[in-house]
C-alpha cells in the first residue's frame, strides 16, 4: 500500500512539473508534452507555446505526438503581415474572441453555440524559423470528438487563402 502511494505521488509531481526549452535565437519557440493550459509562458524571456494537456481533446505543431500534431503555417511576408493575416483569419471563422494579443502572439478564445463550451487557441509567431505555430485545447471533457483538430483545418484554409491572395 505505502509503495502504491509512493508510485501515485511520484506520477502526480510528475504531470504538474513541465520542462520548457526554448533553443536557438529569441525567436524559437518550442513545447513539451506535460500538462499545460493556454497562455504562452515565457521561458529565459522567450515565449512559447505550453505543452498540450494529457488527454485528447488538444492539438499543436509543436507536438511529438503523431495523433495531435498538426503542421506549421508558413509566414505571410514579415511579422506584422503575418499578425495582419492570422487576425483577419480568425475574425473570418468567427465564434471567437481575443483574450490577448502581442506583436508575435495571439490567444483566441472559441465558444461553442451549442453548450457554450470554451477552446483556447494559440498562436506564436516564429521569425526565425519562418512559421506560425499552432495550438488548440479545449478547457473542459475528456474528447474532443475532432473539433479541435477541424478548427485547426478551418483556420488553415482561410489563412492559405488568404496569403496565396497576398493578404487580402
Amino acid at each position: 500500500m505505502r509503495m502504491t502511494i509512493t508510485i501515485l505521488l511520484l506520477l502526480l509531481v510528475a504531470g504538474l512539473v513541465s520542462c520548457h526549452t526554448a533553443v536557438g535565437a529569441p525567436d524559437a519557440v518550442q513545447s513539451g508534452n506535460g500538462a499545460g493550459n493556454s497562455s504562452a509562458e515565457a521561458v529565459a524571456g522567450v515565449r512559447t507555446l505550453p505543452p498540450l494537456p494529457t488527454t485528447p481533446n488538444a492539438v499543436s505543431s509543436l507536438t511529438d505526438v503523431p495523433s495531435r500534431l498538426v503542421d506549421p503555417l508558413p509566414m505571410a511576408g514579415d511579422v506584422p503581415q503575418t499578425m495582419a493575416l492570422i487576425l483577419r483569419s480568425l475574425e473570418a471563422m468567427g465564434g471567437n474572441s481575443i483574450a490577448e494579443q502581442d506583436d508575435r502572439y495571439v490567444h483566441s478564445v472559441f465558444v461553442s453555440s451549442l453548450f457554450r463550451f470554451k477552446d483556447d487557441v494559440e498562436l506564436l509567431i516564429d521569425e526565425g524559423a519562418g512559421l506560425v505555430h499552432y495550438r488548440s485545447a479545449s478547457r473542459v471533457g475528456y474528447w474532443d470528438f475532432g473539433v479541435n483538430r477541424r478548427r485547426y483545418e478551418a483556420f488553415r484554409k482561410l489563412y492559405m487563402g488568404l496569403k496565396e491572395k497576398g493578404g487580402q
